[in-house]
């Protein structure tokens, strides 16, 4: 099988291989997004049209597989698929898990993330308030969660890990510059991972990031 010295799909494999046969493969690319597979056609082609009637009927049989498991493993709200080859004209199909709660709901993964937006609760008040990705408030979460001092409580959890923490949706409150308290709606559209720092655990701040979440979820009409 010819192979294109200037095409990367040709020369590397795109990522961590989970299957493969004489006509495709498919992998987990290095990219960080959250669930996503490739298929990957071994002969280097740039169309689906491009393929024979009995190849054709071999990737969609491979595209369904993949699709039934990332259903079974992650429970998404929607699979997408995407045929590019914008960049590397060699054929791979794109498996994508989504979420209600994802960054770039409802649009496509290559949409760009907002950026932060902070709201003052009133006024006449020190305190604000911001609802976004992981991807933009982690550098802000992880310190928090980090803190001695900070207290986690766990509302209407299911222990949904982690992991998840890029497919969900978080509140960041924060008095002037410093940051006191963050809330999760994970990909189940559940209210958890609540933490806040000790001084500052009164219902008052608790209520203000669930009530935040609770409209994040009607506004993505979760449920």
């Amino acid at each position: 099988m010819e192979k294109i010295k200037s095409c990367s799909l040709c020369q590397k494999p795109g990522g961590k291989v989970v299957w493969q046969d004489n006509l495709c493969r498919i992998v987990i690319p290095n990219e960080n997004i959250f669930g996503l597979q490739r298929i990957i056609w071994n002969q280097h082609i740039k169309e689906v049209g491009d393929l024979k009637k009995k190849e054709i009927a071999h990737l969609f049989e491979k595209i369904r597989i993949v699709e039934k498991s990332l259903k079974k493993k992650f429970s998404p709200n929607k699979i997408n698929i995407a045929s590019l080859g914008n960049i590397v004209p060699h054929l791979h199909i794109h498996i994508i898990p989504r979420w209600k709660t994802d960054p770039w709901w409802p649009n496509p993964i290559w949409h760009n993330i907002p950026s932060l937006r902070w709201k003052k609760l009133h006024s006449h008040s020190d305190t604000f308030l911001t609802i976004s990705s992981w991807e933009k408030i982690k550098f802000l979460v992880k310190e928090l969660r980090k803190k001695n001092s900070a207290h986690e409580i766990k509302k209407n959890s299911t222990s949904i890990s982690s992991d998840f923490d890029d497919v969900s949706r978080h509140a960041v409150i924060k008095i002037k510059n410093k940051i006191i308290g963050s809330g999760r709606l994970n990909n189940k559209g559940e209210i958890d991972k609540i933490f806040i720092l000790s001084k500052y655990q009164n219902e008052k701040f608790i209520h203000t990031i669930k009530d935040c979440l609770i409209q994040e979820s009607k506004r993505l009409k979760i449920h």
